[in-house]
């Protein structure tokens, strides 16, 4: 058999196990999918710096509505005194004051929102790798046997890396927008509640439009997981067959 035909049969039962192996298992129902988010938010939980981590984002979040609500009063200032000729300087001065206060709260807020969080997402995906090494080093023989090398190695890669990226950075932008969106819409309320009750009818078909959003995007993601599993499988048992050719001496059959 030459190296071609070695590299065409690993494909070929690379691609025949993926399509009859690998899809029905990577199918998951929603009930499953939502306990396995519910297993990873209870097990981030367990980390105090995600607690700590929760507050400085959500502050963050909701800290440029002030700063935009202090820009517009000194606008206002401005625009009486141009109108008025009423020095009101020292109320311009006193928000200005106020302006670069939190300025300095917001850079202390982001340095604390960015360490907890990387920190986090770091010993998360470590923790994370080694319980599923774990589990893998204790599961039975037969599971390897009909589980390809790829789908293995792309769960302790690439999905390891997407669980490093969901729960770091991107969990801390995700208490900002909370924060910014709860804090905005009280404050609207505060000062003009018919603008506040038009942004909250539009809410609702605004979660609906995310919900479908967020199907396709599942689906994609799970086809990306699929298709990764097939290209690392085939790799893998491509590179080997050429290394079993070398260990073997047989370089000058082969070719």
């Amino acid at each position: 058999m030459s190296q071609i035909s070695l590299a065409s049969a690993s494909s070929e039962y690379s691609i025949e196990t993926s399509f009859h192996q690998e899809k029905p298992s990577g199918d998951l129902n929603q009930k499953e999918q939502l306990r396995a988010r519910l297993a990873l938010y209870k097990l981030l939980m367990k980390y105090p710096k995600a607690c700590l981590g929760v507050l400085p984002s959500f502050i963050f979040g909701a800290a440029p509505i002030f700063a935009f609500l202090l820009f517009g009063k000194v606008i206002t200032k401005l625009t009486d005194y141009a109108q008025t000729k009423v020095d009101n300087f020292d109320d311009i001065k006193k928000y200005a004051l106020y302006m670069t206060i939190l300025a300095i709260v917001l850079m202390i807020l982001k340095f604390l929102d960015s360490f907890f969080w990387i920190r986090v997402g770091s010993e998360f995906t470590n923790d994370l790798k080694s319980h599923v090494f774990e589990k893998l080093m204790k599961s039975e023989v037969s599971y390897f046997d009909c589980t390809s090398i790829g789908n293995i190695l792309t769960l302790l890669g690439e999905e390891s890396q997407s669980v490093q990226d969901s729960f770091g950075n991107t969990k801390g932008l995700q208490f900002q927008y909370l924060g910014q969106a709860l804090v905005g819409l009280i404050l609207c309320y505060c000062y003009s509640w018919k603008c506040a009750l038009i942004a909250t009818c539009i809410i609702p078909y605004a979660c609906i439009i995310i919900y479908f959003c967020s199907k396709l995007i599942d689906r994609h993601i799970n086809l990306r997981f699929l298709y990764i599993a097939d290209s690392m499988t085939i790799a893998e048992e491509t590179l080997s067959t050429i290394r079993t050719v070398r260990g073997f001496n047989r370089e000058d059959i082969e070719f």
